[in-house]
């Protein structure tokens, strides 16, 4: 799992959508709960702790405080015997995630119009591949129908990292979407992790990947030598460890590049470019840019959402390069 970097105002920017979607159909009467019904129903399962606001905002340690909170209150009831009552909670559950599924839409009308929806949020988190496995590219790409008309069609799925299904009213919180790949939200389904990548300052801080040899089977593995006590539920969730297994070739591929890489190899590549450039000093190589070509990845923490097994090299790198 890799970290999500995030901009504050992402999350204000996505509940002023929501919050400007939910005021015009309430003007048009065309919803079955107002803004202010809703904002009501958040108050009381809250104890007025939060808002509808504050709860669309909230970040992952909060949405957790929240999940207690509701979950703890006595008044609060999503068992579905209500169920078809306006006033119940069922119902007003059921009405987010109604929201949620337009928001998700790519074909929905009234989120289209204000350019923001799933695919948007995706797209601004400028996330290249799955912060779950750091496995898949979860890029956009483009598509053109029969009539000729194109359409950009997004790869990664929405997961609630607190599903929606027993949280409803997190269905819409900013830190509990994640954009994951297909598998990776697949695998987690309704179970529930121990730590959000939203949460993460680094990777090596919850994980760590190693390349060692398995008496075993007699040769070496890619094995996992770290897990903080938050990443073990994620792990056994998603299933990294059996994962990685299979990428044994790509770290014996590694070792030897890592094993090529000195110092006056540096320096030859750094000539060749040079002269490739005409000796123009604004194109140089860096250090950095020379172990990435050698490496044939990223490898460094800010970059590891740019490319797959970007983490897995990392790790690689910083033990035995």
């Amino acid at each position: 799992m890799i970290p999500i970097k995030v901009k504050e105002e992402s999350a204000m920017n996505h509940y002023s959508v929501i919050e400007k979607h939910l005021k015009i159909i309430t003007k048009k009467g065309k919803t079955k709960y107002s803004y202010y019904d809703l904002e009501r129903w958040v108050q009381k399962i809250t104890k007025d702790e939060f808002d509808l606001k504050s709860l669309i905002t909230a970040k992952p340690e909060k949405l957790s405080y929240i999940k207690n909170l509701v979950e703890d209150n006595p008044d609060y009831k999503l068992d579905g015997k209500d169920k078809g009552k306006r006033e119940s909670d069922y119902e007003h559950g059921k009405y987010f995630e109604c929201i949620y599924a337009k928001f998700s839409s790519s074909s929905d009308t009234h989120f289209s119009t204000y350019d923001y929806n799933a695919l948007k949020l995706i797209e601004d988190l400028n996330l290249k591949v799955c912060p779950y496995c750091n496995r898949n590219f979860i890029t956009n790409t483009e598509r053109t129908s029969k009539q000729g008309n194109p359409s950009i069609i997004r790869t990664a799925q929405l997961d609630h990292f607190y599903p929606k299904s027993e949280y409803p009213y997190l269905a819409l919180s900013f830190y509990n979407l994640i954009p994951v790949c297909p598998s990776c939200n697949k695998n987690k389904h309704v179970y529930e992790m121990g730590i959000s990548p939203y949460e993460m300052k680094s990777s090596d801080d919850h994980l760590i990947f190693d390349y060692g040899f398995d008496g075993s089977v007699g040769k070496y593995k890619v094995k996992v030598s770290y897990k903080s006590e938050k990443f073990e539920t994620n792990e056994k969730v998603l299933g990294l460890e059996a994962l990685y297994k299979v990428h044994d070739d790509y770290c014996d591929d590694l070792i030897l590049r890592i094993k090529i890489y000195n110092e006056s190899y540096n320096d030859d590549l750094q000539g060749f470019f040079r002269k490739l450039d005409g000796n123009r000093s604004e194109n140089n190589l860096s250090e950095s840019d020379v172990k990435r070509l050698i490496l044939g990845n990223y490898f460094e923490e800010d970059d590891l959402q740019k490319h797959p097994l970007s983490k897995l090299t990392k790790d690689i790198f910083q033990k035995y390069g």
